[in-house]
């Protein structure tokens, strides 16, 4: 009844961060969640970024299901993923930990802002009448003796401001340590975390990282991404395979094309779509249309875990901006040519009604309806010339009124409905390609005789 994938994620984030004030029983909560698990979450986040240890363990009782083989092995993965996903890019604007430590002082200091909340909280503390001692003056010393733990260590910034101390914290979380040596509690601050955090991960069983290449066509069309991984190799033998797993995680900021101001920043590890464990190797993917969507930038990768469960490294990114579909055969054929909103028998009655004008057949296949109602055509649907299709709230009232030969191919969700005062409707291919996008009214310049028809 212990969530063990959340307490993997706590223990090599804390390790990554460097909280040497965890110890057991103190500085976190058990947290027992509705869904019947329990659930470690920290607090008291003071003594953090530290390359030497404390008095205190900087672990909790749980961490003794470690010496377990098969929850090791999970957890060691689980490092890996981190290291991968969150710790490897140490750019600003690069989507993992850097990032995040970036988006968070533009929110308390902001570029350009002479005076920030920065300058008041140094203010509050280093000159206040009660402060005293080393406490007192500037904040932002290049270099200080910390002598709050166990054991002292220099604290060194690159430059003597927010800017310094922020880069202080993105050198501990990534691999910025030039000698290449690392032992615990060392005090070297250039990546004590991610060097913790990697021999955390440490096992020489796992099989090699898989390489990763792009096969498909030129803009990375959302409709044919293709990607391919290289073969299978595990120091283990080469009849070791367990399974593989795609990933694509999405990345924005301000230097990238989808941003958009005012929203939050968008990192790797949140992934956009994975593949789940495929237990058949195959070295061939594309991506299903609707997980893209044009103009947004992507990161993909693939891992490859053998028969112990034992994962590799995720293979280096392939970073791409998606590309816009061809979706003018839709635009050109595929008509919306009537919109059922306000039936007198009530809003069971609803329907949306297509046609194939053109004369080639159509796949409804990735087509959806996306403002107005959700609904997504069936795979594999196939609407011929001049051939109708209706979506609708309720088929078996719509059945009931109009018979069963009329060419349904499903209902909308049951929550949405069509406004009987209009609304904005579009039909969309993909993840948001704009087929056809229209708002309708009750008032002229629409038929108002439709309006209750």
């Amino acid at each position: 009844n212990f969530n063990l994938q959340k307490f993997y994620g706590f223990r090599a984030i804390n390790r990554a961060t460097g909280n040497v004030d965890l110890r057991d029983q103190t500085n976190y909560f058990m947290y027992h969640h509705p869904e019947g698990k329990w659930e470690v979450i920290p607090w008291d986040l003071d003594m953090m970024y530290a390359p030497v240890v404390h008095i205190w363990s900087g672990v909790i009782r749980a961490d003794a299901c470690l010496s377990h083989a098969e929850i090791s092995i999970e957890y060691k993965n689980r490092c890996r993923d981190l290291i991968d996903l969150l710790f490897s890019d140490k750019d600003r604007y690069g989507g993992h930990a850097a990032q995040l430590v970036e988006e968070l002082s533009q929110v308390i200091n902001p570029s350009g802002k002479s005076l920030t909340m920065v300058d008041v909280d140094q203010f509050m503390w280093s000159y206040h009448p009660n402060t005293k001692g080393d406490h007192r003056g500037p904040w932002y010393l290049r270099s200080k003796v910390e002598t709050t733990l166990r054991d002292n260590y220099t604290r060194s910034i690159p430059t003597s401001d927010h800017e310094g101390f922020q880069q202080n914290v993105i050198d501990y979380m990534h691999d910025t340590d030039e000698d290449g040596k690392f032992s615990v509690g060392d005090g070297d601050e250039d990546g004590y975390g991610f060097n913790y955090l990697s021999r955390e991960a440490r096992d020489s069983r796992i099989p090699n990282t898989p390489t990763i290449s792009y096969v498909g066509p030129v803009g990375h069309p959302v409709t044919v991404a293709r990607f391919q991984s290289g073969r299978f190799s595990d120091p283990q033998g080469a009849e070791t395979f367990g399974s593989m797993k795609w990933r694509v995680g999405e990345v924005a900021n301000p230097l990238t094309s989808n941003h958009v101001a005012g929203e939050a920043w968008k990192y790797e590890i949140e992934e956009v779509w994975d593949s789940g464990e495929l237990t058949t190797f195959s070295s061939l993917v594309t991506f299903p249309t609707v997980a893209l969507r044009p103009g947004h930038t992507y990161r993909v990768r693939v891992k490859h875990t053998d028969d112990t469960n034992r994962s590799s490294h995720w293979s280096e990114p392939i970073e791409f901006i998606a590309g816009e579909p061809d979706v003018m055969p839709y635009k050109e054929s595929l008509m919306i040519t009537e919109v059922m909103y306000n039936s007198q028998a009530g809003s069971s009655l609803e329907f949306i009604e297509l046609k194939n004008v053109g004369k080639d057949s159509l796949s409804l296949t990735d087509v959806r309806f996306t403002k107005g109602i959700d609904f997504d055509f069936p795979p594999g649907t196939i609407l011929g010339p001049g051939k109708f299709a209706l979506v609708v709230n309720d088929l078996a009232e719509f059945q009931k009124a109009y018979g069963e030969g009329i060419p349904v191919v499903g209902e909308w969700d049951p929550d949405d409905s069509l406004s009987n005062g209009g609304e904005q409707v579009k039909l969309s291919f993909g993840a948001g390609t704009e087929i056809h996008n229209f708002t309708y009214d009750d008032d002229f310049p629409w038929p108002e005789s439709a309006d209750g028809a």
